[in-house]
C-alpha cells in the first residue's frame, strides 16, 4: 500500500513507469549534461589546437614570403662573381633595385657560384613552402569549421543520440 501511494505522487501506475520516470526526468538529463560537458571539452581542446596550428602556419608563411629576397641575393652574387675572392665571408654589392649597398654572407668553403646556388635554392624552398603552408592552412580552416559545427550540435543536443560524433574527430 505504501509503495502504491508513492507511485501515485509522481503519477505512475507501476514500477516500470516509475523507472521510466526516473530515467527520463532524473538520471537521463544529468547523464546528458555530463556527456555534453565531456564532448564539449574535447571539441574545444581540439579547436584550440587547430587555431594554434593556424597561427604557427601563418608565421611560417610570413617567413617563406621573403623568397624574392633570396633570388635577388643570388643574382647579386652571380653578377659580382669576378669580385669574390676565394675564402671570402662577405660580399658587398649594390642592389640595383634599391641603389643601396647590400652585405651578403658567403660560406668561405664554397665557390662563389655555389654560394649563389645556395640562395637560389633557398628561394625555391621558400616558394614551395608557401604553397605547402597554404594547403595546410586551408585544411586547418576546414577542420575548424567542422569542429565549430560539432560544438554547436553538442551544445544544442536534446538527447544522447545527438551527441554521437564521428570517433575520428579530425
Amino acid at each position: 500500500l505504501k509503495e502504491n501511494f508513492k507511485l501515485d505522487i509522481i503519477g505512475v501506475k507501476n514500477v516500470n513507469e516509475a523507472m521510466n520516470y526516473i530515467e527520463d526526468f532524473l538520471v537521463g538529463p544529468k547523464r546528458l549534461e555530463q556527456e555534453k560537458k565531456n564532448i564539449l571539452s574535447q571539441l574545444n581542446r581540439l579547436l584550440k589546437q587547430k587555431k594554434q596550428l593556424i597561427n604557427e602556419q601563418l608565421k611560417l608563411k610570413e617567413k617563406y614570403e621573403g623568397a624574392d629576397k633570396y633570388k635577388i641575393l643570388g643574382d647579386l652574387i652571380t653578377a659580382n662573381l669576378y669580385r669574390i675572392k676565394p675564402g671570402s665571408i662577405w660580399l658587398e654589392a649594390e642592389d640595383w633595385n634599391t641603389g643601396e649597398t647590400v652585405k651578403i654572407e658567403l660560406e668561405p668553403e664554397k665557390t662563389p657560384a655555389a654560394n649563389a646556388k645556395k640562395y637560389y635554392n633557398l628561394c625555391k624552398k621558400c616558394k614551395r613552402g608557401v604553397v605547402e603552408v597554404e594547403k595546410r592552412i586551408s585544411s586547418l580552416q576546414s577542420d575548424i569549421k567542422w569542429l565549430e559545427e560539432q560544438i554547436w550540435l553538442a551544445e544544442n543536443a536534446e538527447n544522447e543520440s545527438w551527441l554521437h560524433i564521428e570517433e575520428n574527430t579530425k
